[in-house]
């Protein structure tokens, strides 16, 4: 059971661990509120707190996201220690990576115990505000030790067009490792699944609903074609497992008593192999009932870089790693909290998972730094 530390219960023990440097950290970044589309704010606080830190930091535009109706132009981050000339312009050799967006709705930091346990919870808690505070903590540590071949790259939309990582192919960085943070439950992914989502969309003609013969609703076919896509059989594999669908968001219609003008859903396919098989059935559902489809994104599964000594899983998630132009360099996907609790309201990360991750990280970084090129 879940209880709020606060008011009388807030002994010593609970203000050593609010003092603690990563949970502090991890609290005043998930406090700053970032949604998809929204990030700028979150931006403008790790510059401050990296220049402070004499990282060099470059905020890279990136422009609305086309989903977001007051969308604002918004930065990715990228930050290089001093020793890594400017004119050196494919950047460090290891370059930490995740992202600045959350999902909705946000909520705010708290520190909580759960049956002795100290947690955190928050929008953002697992993905990727406290992931970024253990990044940032290892990264300075690894600077105080005098060590300079390394950066970061902290990018916007990766929770929904994954356009801030697209656009940050713009800097020409070419890194021999990119460390990227997502909630792992702390062990190394050594395969991603992935991702296909789609836009399927329905004209009608609208009309009195008494009526029905004077026009044509725009809904009917849609649940036709999503009925389909729910039911039919999608591969799958012994390494991946399934293919997953998730019929994410479906508006339609403009009245109760009118035939239904337009309608439209976005549905997300978890891939165990290249996206195009998929899609072309979906295309053919679609075209059965002469729905339109768009594809919003794509990208197949991605193979990863496993340290030794890290316990081994597979990602049935996607990530940014996909859009990234890795030509010559090896990505590593690891991070604390589960992805169980991600997006959800009861979003949270461990304390003791958390500061460990500060020296896993440093870990990973060191053991990068000590291999040779791949």
């Amino acid at each position: 059971m879940a209880e709020n530390v606060s008011g009388s219960q807030r002994g010593a023990g609970y203000e050593d661990v609010r003092s603690d440097e990563a949970v502090k950290l991890a609290m005043d970044l998930i406090d700053v509120e970032s949604l998809s589309g929204h990030e700028q704010p979150m931006a403008v606080v790790l510059k401050e707190w990296l220049e402070k830190r004499d990282w060099v930091v470059k905020l890279q535009e990136v422009e609305p996201q086309k989903s977001t109706v007051d969308g604002k132009v918004r930065h990715n981050v990228y930050a290089r220690r001093p020793g890594i000339s400017a004119t050196r312009t494919e950047g460090p050799r290891v370059l930490f990576n995740s992202h600045i967006d959350t999902v909705p709705p946000f909520f705010g930091a708290e520190l909580c115990d759960v049956d002795g346990e100290m947690i955190i919870k928050g929008r953002g808690a697992c993905d990727t505000k406290g992931i970024l505070a253990a990044q940032l903590l290892a990264l300075q540590a690894l600077a105080d030790e005098g060590v300079d071949d390394i950066g970061l790259l902290y990018v916007v939309s990766e929770e929904t067009d994954h356009s801030g990582m697209i656009k940050a192919n713009e800097l020409g960085l070419e890194p021999g490792y990119m460390i990227v943070g997502e909630p792992t439950g702390s062990k190394m992914m050594r395969l991603q699944k992935g991702m296909l989502k789609v836009r399927l969309s329905c004209r009608g003609v609208a009309c009195h609903s008494g009526y029905p013969h004077l026009g044509v609703s725009a809904i009917d076919p849609l649940v036709e074609v999503l009925h389909a896509i729910k039911h039919r059989a999608w591969p799958s594999s012994e390494e991946l497992g399934e293919t997953t669908v998730n019929i994410g968001l479906v508006e339609g219609g403009q009245a109760a008593n009118a035939l239904a003008e337009a309608s439209e859903a976005i549905v997300m396919f978890r891939l165990i192999q290249e996206p195009e098989g998929v899609l072309d059935a979906v295309e053919a559902l679609a075209a059965e009932h002469d729905c339109a489809v768009e594809v919003i994104s794509k990208n197949a599964p991605v193979s990863l870089e496993v340290l030794p000594d890290f316990e081994a899983d597979v990602a049935a998630y996607n990530t940014d790693i996909a859009y990234f132009k890795l030509p010559k360099g090896r990505a590593l996907l690891y991070g604390p909290g589960s992805i169980h609790h991600a997006h959800s309201r009861i979003e949270k990360i461990g304390v003791t998972e958390l500061k460990d991750a500060v020296e896993a990280y440093k870990k990973i970084a060191k053991s990068c730094l000590g291999r040779p090129p791949p």
